[in-house]
């Protein structure tokens, strides 16, 4: 009876422990995300400039 309990009781934090470091990745996704789109902003704002110059 008691190794039962501890098996499903291990299992849960397993799964609980899981749950957590996927939350914190997820996390660091969505920090990561916005600075990846401003970079992405930056180097099309960059690129459209050198375009006009080259071509005005």
């Amino acid at each position: 009876m008691e190794s039962h309990f501890h098996k499903i009781f291990s299992s849960y934090s397993k799964l609980n422990e899981f749950f957590t470091t996927s939350r914190q990745s997820l996390g660091l996704l969505k920090l990561y995300l916005p600075f990846d789109r401003t970079i992405s902003n930056l180097t099309k704002n960059q690129y459209n400039k050198e375009v006009s110059k080259k071509y005005p």
